[in-house]
């Protein structure tokens, strides 16, 4: 039913119910209107304007419609929206008075205005940051879109280190609610497993001080600070009561060990469980373990070589049982290596390539029967910051670096019954310092160092069966140095580094099934050129 017209007065706010076509054509769902003006037959004949022409005939309406809008003495209303944006509508097609009730919203955006960045920083990384914080605090999920608001600028070094070491310096406070809530998330599924820990151990004697480092108040109304390098010292002494019960099984986590943090190299291993992507830390490598290798079998993961400070090349191992998450020095590599890689089955580990006064091709065989290493053959191509991947048959040693070549697609294929090394397919990316972990049909050989990008996000999938390479899905940020762990349905790529200046603690999660990448759990620390060890069903056992 049509608006009596003296129901209408100037001013009148509300959501207007207009009739076909007007209901279409101004497309004014939920829109507040306000009523500007109202203008009586005689005004508009009055004013030279044709009514029927203007307001009917150039809308689709009919001579019926207007007939029937002079016969009940019409009006033209003139409606404006929150933008002033005009809508005339003959009152025949206003249906009722105005809906006065509801809650006004409206569609709201932040402008933050993040100064001069350096062109390389990895602003889809905070992105990904911002989005669970902004969902935590408001209950949305905010679409952000990075702007660029200048013309890119060549700043002289010493300018550009002065503004990266002032942002550096700012970012050390991190006293922000949403910084509170990540980290009492973090804080309280840790604290899960610990207390899990505690609960398996039957220690009541353990459990004030496992929960020492928490960040949460205990009863005692002492308020303790949260940090996971201070819980693995603290329930180091319950070492052999409490980690011995490890709730996660050796198949279900993989280990991150080693690497270096902004300050110095690390000894720290880091456990990521597939299921939940929780990370907790584990037991210290028995030594600084940076740009050295890892392979596992059901019990046990071999970290060897790499280097220190110094960047000398070492020939050490530590040894890494899974179930326990207790380390202890093993025998040494055939030969001392930086930026090797190793990949292995249940039986054998073949560390490969690398450097130690010149780049290599060597390998060494480590035997689980014997614990030991030997002497393999040479791979195909000399090669060091590598990468590499297997299943139970081969082991797939891929790109990585040479003074002679540069940056290298090549692979060699390792084959364990044999111990014989031959020439593979090309990956589709030249890169060194990239990471590789597969399953036991498929290698993923993913990121690293081009010579167009510091970090890329290219990977490439190394088909074991038809020995060659396809292109893969991108990873989530552009990242070199990092490390990879696996199970048999997901792959795990995490920290490194997007810029030559910056270190990360987020990780890639690769779906096998659907050949996607998704974030997952971020690392406890921030920390590049580790390696990683996992226990692969269909790989290493």
């Amino acid at each position: 039913m049509a608006i009596t017209t003296n129901l209408l007065y100037i001013g009148q706010k509300g959501l207007f119910t207009f009739l076909a076509p007007f209901n279409t054509a101004y497309n004014l769902d939920y829109d507040i209107l306000t009523v500007d003006s109202l203008k009586s037959i005689g005004e508009l004949i009055a004013g030279n304007i044709d009514i029927y022409s203007v307001y009917f005939q150039a809308n689709g309406l009919t001579t019926t419609q207007y007939q029937q809008f002079l016969t009940s003495n019409g009006i033209i209303v003139t409606l404006f929206d929150s933008e002033g944006n005009r809508y005339a509508v003959p009152s025949t097609f206003i249906q009722g008075l105005p809906n006065t009730n509801g809650v006004p919203y409206r569609a709201l955006g932040l402008n933050v205005v993040l100064g001069p960045l350096p062109v390389d920083y990895p602003v889809s990384a905070l992105v990904d940051d911002l989005q669970p914080i902004i969902s935590q605090l408001v209950g949305i999920q905010a679409a952000i879109t990075p702007v660029q608001l200048s013309r890119v600028k060549l700043l002289p070094n010493t300018q550009a280190t002065q503004l990266e070491n002032t942002r550096v310096a700012n970012i050390s406070g991190l006293n922000t609610l949403g910084y509170y809530i990540n980290q009492l998330s973090i804080a309280q599924t840790q604290i899960q497993a610990l207390e899990q820990y505690i609960v398996n151990a039957q220690s009541p004697s353990a459990s004030a001080e496992v929960l020492l480092n928490t960040g949460l108040t205990l009863t005692d109304g002492e308020d303790y600070s949260f940090d996971v390098r201070e819980i693995t010292e603290t329930i180091s002494p319950y070492a052999s009561s409490i980690v011995s019960q490890n709730p996660f099984l050796p198949d279900s986590v993989g280990v991150f060990g080693g690497g270096i943090t902004k300050t110095s190299p690390i000894d720290f291993t880091l456990v990521y469980d597939y299921a939940t992507n929780i990370v907790i830390g584990g037991g210290n490598l028995t030594y600084n373990m940076v740009t050295g290798a890892a392979i596992a079998n059901s019990t046990i993961g071999i970290f060897g070589g790499g280097s220190t400070s110094n960047n000398n090349a070492l020939s050490t191992t530590s040894i890494y049982t899974l179930e326990t998450n207790v380390a202890a020095t093993g025998s040494n590599l055939a030969t001392p290596s930086t930026g090797v890689a190793a990949i292995g089955n249940s039986t054998a580990g073949v560390f490969g390539g690398g450097y130690y006064g010149k780049y290599l091709s060597v390998t060494s065989i480590y035997t689980y029967s014997t614990s030991n290493f030997a002497t393999g053959n040479n791979l195909t191509y000399i090669s060091g910051y590598l990468a590499a991947a297997g299943n139970s048959t081969i082991g797939v040693f891929g790109a990585g670096y040479s003074s002679s070549f540069g940056n290298s697609s090549a692979t060699s294929i390792y084959t364990y019954s044999t111990g014989d090394t031959v020439t593979g397919s090309n990956l589709s990316i030249l890169a060194s310092n990239l990471m590789a972990t597969g399953n036991s049909t498929v290698g993923i050989f993913g990121g690293g160092s081009t010579v167009d990008a510091f970090a890329t996000n290219v990977t490439t999938l190394y088909h074991y069966n038809a020995n060659s390479s396809t292109s893969g899905a991108t990873l989530s940020v552009g990242v070199a140095y990092g490390a990879a762990i696996s199970n048999s349905s997901v792959g795990i790529f995490g920290g490194g580094s997007t810029t030559n200046t910056s270190i990360i603690s987020t990780t890639s999660v690769y779906n096998y099934v659907t050949g996607n990448f998704y974030n997952g759990g971020n690392l406890s620390i921030a920390t590049k050129q580790m390696a990683g060890a996992s226990a692969n069903p269909g790989v290493n056992y």
